[in-house]
Order: structure tokens, then sequence, then C-alpha cells
């Protein structure tokens, strides 16, 4: 695997990741997805501070998404998709680590975190896996945790990782 930056020729396989219901259930993704969202993820990263195709090193076929959404305070919010047909082979483990590796380069950063569903075994034990604990959640801090409408959130669950003391 490898990271590198999302690309136009990117748009075919992002939107056809984003039709998976659990991208579009647990993530900010538009729903409906279509093309036109694609395009205009990669050349915004949707807002995030920087974001990163997971792909094949030896096919450069796309696997995954991660970013670091924004950094508050020393800490850099991460943030991942993994497409349908990339899961359980390690992939979202792989690009966690790889955006702690990024975020522990930047001066201003201490730590990292994601915030995950209570209802999300599967990216909990990603963050578990990935060095990351539970960490002091915020009051209210609510992620989507959307219906086939796109309309839904649940309570969350901050895990962190200290990058530097």
């Amino acid at each position: 695997m490898k990271l590198r930056e999302p690309i136009s020729s990117d748009a075919d396989w992002i939107t056809r990741a984003c039709q998976d219901p659990d991208i579009q259930r647990w993530t900010t993704v538009p729903v409906p997805y279509r093309r036109p969202d694609a395009d205009a993820f990669i050349a915004t990263w949707a807002g995030s501070l920087l974001a990163r195709a997971v792909v094949d090193a030896a096919t450069d076929d796309g696997l995954a998404m991660a970013a670091i959404h924004r950094i508050t305070d020393g800490d850099a919010e991460i943030g991942y998709w993994v497409a349908p047909w990339a899961r359980r082979q390690g992939v979202a483990t792989w690009a966690t680590l790889a955006m702690v590796d990024i975020a522990a380069a930047m001066d201003d950063v201490v730590s990292a975190s994601l915030d995950i569903s209570i209802h999300n075994p599967a990216s909990q034990a990603v963050a578990r896996a990935a060095g990351f604990v539970p960490g002091k959640t915020p009051v209210g801090l609510t992620v989507p945790d959307r219906d086939s409408n796109g309309d839904g959130e649940s309570a969350a669950l901050r895990f962190v990782r200290t990058l530097r003391r």
C-alpha cells in the first residue's frame, strides 16, 4: 500500500466505493453520492487539512481514503473510510498509522484522535490496533450514524494516541 494525493482519475473508484451503505452510514459523504461529489472531494478534500488516497502499491488501484481533518490544540483529528473490496485486509489500520506518521512529523501536533460511534465496533478495533486508547470524550460528542436517507448520528467515543509529550 501507499499514500498519494487524490487525483482526478480516482473519481470513478471513489464514486463506486461511496455507494457502500457502511461508508454512507459512518461518514459525512453526501447521500446519494454521485460523480460530481467525488470530483469536488478531489478538488477540495472536503475541507480537511490533508487527504490522501490509499492505493495498491503495485497497481495504483484505490483502496481507501484517509485524512487529517483538522488540528485543534495540538491534536490531529484523523478519519478514514475503506472501500468494500479492500476490507478485512488491514487497510484501515495501515491508513490510520500512515496518518499518525504524518501528524507526528508536524511541529504543532502532540496527539492524534479518532471519534468513533459507540455502535461501530469495527472502527473501535481499528483504533486499538493502531495504538489508540479510549480518551476523554467531550460531553455531547456525536458522529454520523445515518439511515438510508442520510439522516442520523450517535454518541461517540474519542480514541487518542500521544505522539509526543
